[in-house]
């Protein structure tokens, strides 16, 4: 994983290597990364490094719901359970009274009636004070997980015990996101001891790294990481959950070595259950007005031009950007530029988009295809308006309306480089009963471009041998040549060279004197 290597050196040489040897080097360290990057692997990779020293090791996991408990928790646990007043008296040199309204903070139940409730602020500051002197018996790691679900009282705490461990051997390393509390990391980042490790997305050579060792080193594991790399967008907790589901629905096997194989056919995959329902917990939080933007603009696609999306809902573009906005830097659900946007993660547009209830899905694509129609963008060619609009009018209402320009987006989807597009747009324009005659042999034929592309030869079979059918049967016979030649393409890129070679003068027989 990316910044493996960098926490180690963290650990050996600006952290932890200090913090044993000398003292005087207390360290405050944020690993920072989207979530699912490989934050909490590293963080178990540092708890490994220090297992081995003579250590105090305290783990706090700070859950979505910020209560402040995973901070006294581990602190807690850490005192002795026979007499714990009696140990922090001796540890802070607290009179008894005191040490029994910490004792409460520390197990979160209200004051014994008859002790002084502690004055805002002391408690954090005797938490510090406490957690500090656990570094005087052993080096103390004490890592945070998910600080970015922290509430205030939680992040207060953290800061005093930051700003107190200087001198002391701790090391003290949280985990967030990028939407974690700017104030909060802003003030973490002004202690000389603050050291930030960014956990950035592994590439596609990674991603396919990494897949061949979950899967055992096989060739499949390359293959499925290459298969995979688009919609994981560099997140190893993406890869690892999609294989964990390939292998629970049977499409890949355990041999009797332990390694996975290729088990059933893939032919499509949906987002597993545990990642659709840790995409949706990011979702819940939305206002209804937030939840429409971002709704209509996943009906555009994984990348979306927020000024389209503000004529499809009826909004002014500075109220659309103003929301999308707010979804960046606190949701951290989309990624913006000048004058196009994304969202954070194929997976997540496919959860926003799979959401949607199919009426109001099939109606904002009407509504898209209109906008686009009334306006279309600067300089597009009829082929590049026809390969917008056609996508979002046959996925409407009234999916008859695309086919007048079908032919045309289709063509110039594979121009474009989009195989996978052209496909799923001719694919639906031929299930619709108006698709007939020569108008379907054509796009039959249209479509056998993208399956040739994508390396599908039965389905380009198959295709081909329905246009055949079609032609025949309704005395086609000028499309007669055209559908040989690409009969005899199949079989050319199928390698049988003789079936081609015959083939090819069927159809140049066919095609006449011309």
């Amino acid at each position: 994983f990316q910044a493996e290597d960098g926490i180690r050196d963290l650990v050996r040489s600006r952290g932890l290597g200090d913090v044993y040897k000398r003292q005087g080097e207390g360290r405050v360290a944020l690993v920072f990364g989207d979530a699912g990057i490989g934050k909490t692997r590293l963080l178990r990779e540092l708890v490994e490094v220090v297992s081995g020293e003579d250590a105090r090791i305290l783990r706090s996991d700070v859950g979505p719901l910020g209560d402040s408990s995973p901070l006294r928790e581990p602190v807690l646990a850490s005192l002795p359970s026979g007499e714990p007043e009696a140990e922090l008296g001796r540890r802070l040199e607290l009179p008894a009274p005191l040490a029994t309204a910490f004792l409460a903070f520390l197990r979160g139940r209200p004051t014994p009636e008859g002790v002084e409730r502690l004055a805002p602020g002391i408690a954090e500051g005797l938490l510090a004070r406490l957690t500090l002197s656990f570094a005087d018996d052993a080096p103390l790691l004490w890592i945070v997980d998910d600080v970015h679900f922290a509430d205030a009282e939680t992040r207060r705490a953290l800061l005093y015990v930051a700003r107190a461990l200087a001198g002391r051997r701790v090391l003290l390393v949280a985990s967030a996101q990028p939407t974690v509390d700017a104030a909060f990391a802003a003030a973490l980042g002004r202690l000389p001891s603050f050291v930030r490790v960014d956990v950035g997305r592994l590439s596609d050579d990674e991603i396919e790294r990494l897949s061949s060792q979950l899967v055992g080193g096989t060739t499949v594991g390359a293959w499925l990481g290459r298969t995979l790399a688009p919609r994981v967008d560099g997140v190893p907790f993406y890869l690892v959950e999609m294989v964990r589901e390939l292998e629970r629905r049977g499409h890949l096997v355990r041999d009797a070595s332990g390694e996975l194989r290729e088990g059933a056919a893939l032919a499509s995959f949906d987002v597993p259950a545990a990642l659709r329902d840790l995409l949706r917990s990011r979702l819940s939080g939305l206002s209804l007005e937030e939840r429409a933007v971002l709704d209509a603009a996943a009906v555009e696609g994984y990348e979306f031009d927020p000024a389209l999306v503000a004529r499809v809902r009826g909004l002014a573009r500075l109220d659309t950007l103003e929301i999308l906005g707010r979804l960046e830097r606190r949701d951290g659900l989309i990624h913006s530029a000048a004058r196009r946007a994304r969202f954070e993660s194929h997976l997540l547009h496919e959860v926003v988009y799979e959401d949607l209830p199919a009426a109001l899905k099939a109606e904002t694509h009407a509504r898209f295809a209109d906008a686009l129609e009334q306006a279309p963008p600067p300089g597009a060619t009829p082929g590049e308006l026809a390969a917008l609009v056609a996508p979002h009018r046959i996925r409407g209402p009234e999916p008859e309306r695309a086919l007048a320009s079908v032919a045309g987006a289709v063509a110039e989807l594979e121009r474009a480089g989009r195989p996978e597009a052209a496909v799923d747009l001719a694919r639906r324009a031929l299930a619709l009963d108006a698709t007939k005659g020569h108008a379907r042999v054509a796009l039959l034929s249209k479509l056998t471009d993208g399956l040739t592309t994508l390396g599908r030869p039965d389905e380009v079979r198959a295709a081909l041998v329905e246009a055949q059918a079609i032609a025949a049967r309704e005395g086609l016979a000028q499309a007669t040549p055209g559908l040989l030649v690409l009969d005899a393409r199949r079989l050319f890129v199928a390698g049988e060279f003789e079936a081609c070679l015959a083939t090819s003068r069927r159809a140049l027989e066919a095609g006449g004197p011309g």
